[in-house]
């Protein structure tokens, strides 16, 4: 049986969902097999993109807990995310220390941008895009919407659409202006939402926009030492 190293995401009592009112408890050295079903994981070395992709696909919000796992016989359905039927959490690694913190929303929107910045057929609007400030929300929305009005340069691609979407709903949540999904959302405001959808459709190397992300962003809330490992991620 081929195994496959990788990272799950559990709620903040370390259960997993199976369908229905089933949940699947996962402690250290567990093995489930959820069967006909199967569960989504991420392929990838850093530990901040499945926090950043949560909104859009486990939702567990900032009491998210994370497991370095492995995924036996798995299939991919893109770059970074696998599904299996048969899971083996080996270790808990301490979620990021921008994970619920004021960065929050910057490092979202920040992965959103340098997504879309990556792929944008356009060097000088991608440059535009890389360079933007996030010091001042509201201001960000403004720019960024000068930047999808000029079609001097084309279509706007999807990607750079949601980035936008995700910093004006951002701005729109920051001056205290809520849109009827902020005011029902449970464990994710909207932009976190757009943040990841412009992400995964950009096609960019999401490991490298959310790692480079959290250094431009998080540093205010370093990242904290991996349970159980002397290194710090």
């Amino acid at each position: 049986m081929e195994t496959q190293p990788g990272w799950i995401l559990t709620d903040r009592l370390g259960q997993t969902p199976t369908g229905g009112a089933s949940w699947i408890r996962w402690t250290r050295g567990a093995t489930h097999t959820i069967w006909p079903a199967s569960m989504g994981g991420y392929a990838c070395d850093s530990v901040h993109l499945p926090f950043l992709l949560d909104p859009l696909y486990e939702r567990y919000g900032n009491g998210a807990r994370l497991w370095r796992s492995e995924a036996s016989d798995p299939k991919f359905e893109d770059s970074v995310r696998l599904v299996a039927s048969v899971w083996t959490t080996l270790e808990e690694w301490e979620r990021p220390a921008w994970v619920g913190t004021d960065r929050d929303m910057r490092v979202r929107l920040r992965f959103a941008i340098l997504a879309a910045a990556g792929t944008h057929p356009s060097a000088e609007v991608a440059e535009r895009l890389r360079g933007l400030s996030l010091e001042d929300i509201p201001a960000a929305a403004r720019l960024v919407e000068q930047v999808c009005a000029d079609r001097r340069h084309g279509p706007i691609p999807q990607s750079t659409s949601l980035a936008a979407m995700a910093i004006r709903s951002a701005a729109a949540l920051v001056q205290g202006t809520l849109q009827p999904m902020d005011l029902i959302a449970r464990n994710f405001r909207l932009y976190a939402w757009y943040a990841a959808m412009a992400a995964t459709c950009s096609g960019a190397d999401l490991q490298k926009a959310a790692d480079e992300a959290v250094r431009r962003e998080g540093r205010k809330a370093p990242i904290q030492n991996l349970i159980g490992v002397a290194a710090a991620v």
